[in-house]
């Protein structure tokens, strides 16, 4: 793991980096080779030396790795796919709540995670709490415009009149959907 942190301050520094490519470098950490350091074959000295004279020419490749750690290796993507991951977790051995907390959580940290709303809704319906599920339909259909927002109303309407027998409310959530998609022929049936 020393080798590993060394290479990620190197890539934060913007300092240009080679290293030897083995799958796990590569995918673990997006690393293309030239892009934003050069990945050279393991024990191939002639290999070490091209490619550390390559990577001290281009500091564009310094440039470019510290963008890679800002949009993929910061502490904030981590600990967003250590939530993910415990979410999806929770949610396959069956502790659904556990897993709506985690998904909240996501939500928190990245208020536009459609999958993350997606997830939540599949756990509400699967447990039956409709108010609870309208309630997560609300958080997306806030977040989105047209169309996808016209079809996630006429879900909520459905929701009210059949799961929750509310007719005044399905009445209301219809009629803002067919203000969205007058002419959606799913909503005047």
């Amino acid at each position: 793991s020393g080798a590993t942190t060394t290479l990620l301050q190197a890539l934060a520094c913007g300092k240009p980096v080679v290293v030897s490519r083995t799958a796990a470098i590569a995918r673990g950490y997006h690393l293309e080779d030239g892009v934003n350091c050069r990945l050279v074959a393991p024990g191939d000295l002639g290999e070490l030396e091209a490619g550390t004279r390559d990577a001290l020419a281009s500091p564009v490749l310094g440039e470019r790795g510290r963008t890679t750690v800002e949009r993929h290796l910061t502490w904030a993507r981590f600990a967003d796919e250590l939530r993910r991951t415990l979410a999806v977790a929770y949610e396959r051995i069956g502790e659904e709540e556990q897993a709506f907390g985690a998904y909240t959580r996501l939500l928190d940290d990245e208020p536009r995670d459609l999958d993350a709303l997606e997830r939540m809704a599949t756990i509400d319906q699967r447990s039956g709490n409709a108010e609870r599920l309208l309630s997560t339909l609300t958080y997306r259909a806030d977040l989105e415009q047209g169309a996808e927002r016209a079809g996630t109303l006429r879900r909520m309407g459905d929701i009210a009149d059949a799961e929750l027998r509310d007719l005044d409310r399905a009445a209301e959530l219809y009629a803002r959907a067919l203000e969205l998609a007058p002419s959606d022929e799913a909503l005047l049936d």
